[in-house]
């Protein structure tokens, strides 16, 4: 049985943080594996709390601090952000953490 949750929890393990620094996605991996080893620990017999623990202290690290405006939000690094468009007037930015930010598009 254990065998058989290693296996589905390493099969959960969640892909490279595309375009980000490698240096970036190797701490975002020991941050991770760090802590899907501890909550094995706290939570050994539900491996989907183990994941979720691991992936919420993991994108910790990931978090985007808001732009200040508009020119700052077009400078945001494209592994930042998962959707970025302006309509009617306003500048809509999705960051890779969940956050939706608006800006007024300058004239």
């Amino acid at each position: 049985m254990t065998d058989l949750i290693e296996r589905e929890v390493g099969k959960d393990k969640p892909p490279e943080i595309a375009g980000a620094p490698r240096d970036l996605q190797r701490q975002w991996q020991g941050i991770y594996d760090k802590e899907l080893a501890q909550a094995k620990v706290d939570s050994p017999n539900d491996p989907h709390a183990q994941t979720q623990a691991a992936r919420r202290a993991a994108n910790r690290l990931i978090s985007v601090d808001p732009p200040e405006n508009y020119a700052a939000a077009m400078k945001l690094e494209p592994w930042k952000f998962l959707k970025r468009e302006a309509a009617d007037g306003k500048l809509c930015i999705v960051t890779i953490d969940g956050k939706k930010l608006f800006y007024d598009v300058p004239n």
